[in-house]
């Protein structure tokens, strides 16, 4: 599996796949070595190999070893107290 971080002008993509969840055709990834999509345009991307698989609740904990990693610069997507921003204090 690829864990992705979303770039603060991903707000579209972050809100696909929070309804859709595994509907990649949209965005034309790439692949891969392992033939997982790969979203463009992410800040980072942490390829892994899944280790083990735990219950938590209604929720499945995935731990996995880390293949590679890649990054770029930017700001990220946030999500906070229920809404989306840089969380940044100007003043």
């Amino acid at each position: 599996y690829a864990v992705h971080v979303l770039a603060a002008d991903q707000l579209a993509m972050c809100r696909h796949f929070a309804r859709s969840g595994d509907d990649f055709s949209p965005f034309a990834p790439d692949e891969t070595p392992e033939g997982l999509p790969a979203l463009p345009g992410c800040l980072a991307r942490i390829d892994c190999a899944a280790e083990a698989r735990h219950d938590g609740g209604d929720h499945a904990i995935l731990i996995g070893r880390v293949l590679r990693a890649t990054l770029r610069e930017g700001d990220p997507l946030l999500f906070w107290r229920g809404r989306y921003g840089d969380f940044i204090h100007h003043g």
